[in-house]
């Protein structure tokens, strides 16, 4: 393996293991600790799977995994967005902050590591059937969360 690619090997654990900096609005069952972005990822990537497996027989399970991995990767570098209220301006800022951070992986990781900006890009396009499951269930898992730790964030 060359030098290039074992810094980027090691560039692509420093990206994840920042995204699992990253916390969310919403709070683990204690109500107490935040729900951090690769706490949110994972769960959304095991519920996915399992109900498409069950209920969803034509989508590839293998590319539902994988846009679920990647879906909320830009905001290792964008942060999350609390989209609750969220005013045009805000989501104008998101969207400028992602696209930023999006632009920020291809720089890092087009050379060497593709696949991790590819299928950013992928999932953003929304042009398959898997990106658009897990873009639709990605909003249901904060719902999860809030039964699970007695609506915390609502009731704040």
């Amino acid at each position: 393996m060359d030098r290039d690619l074992v810094r980027a090997v090691i560039e692509a654990g420093k990206l994840v293991l920042r995204f699992g900096r990253v916390d969310r609005a919403t709070y683990h069952e204690d109500g107490i600790r935040k729900e951090t972005d690769t706490d949110h990822t994972v769960m959304l990537g095991v519920i996915a799977c399992a109900f498409a497996s069950r209920f969803l027989p034509h989508l590839d399970i293998g590319k539902v995994a994988q846009f679920a991995l990647v879906h909320d990767l830009v905001e290792a570098y964008a942060g999350d967005t609390l989209t609750f209220g969220i005013s045009d301006e805000g989501r104008a800022e998101k969207e400028r902050r992602e696209i930023e951070a999006l632009k920020r992986i291809r720089r890092e990781f087009s050379a060497s590591l593709t696949w991790i900006p590819e299928m950013i890009a992928r999932y953003e396009s929304l042009d398959t059937p898997e990106a658009r499951y897990i873009k639709m269930l990605d909003k249901a898992m904060p719902k999860i969360t809030h039964v699970l730790n007695r609506a915390t964030y609502l009731r704040q």
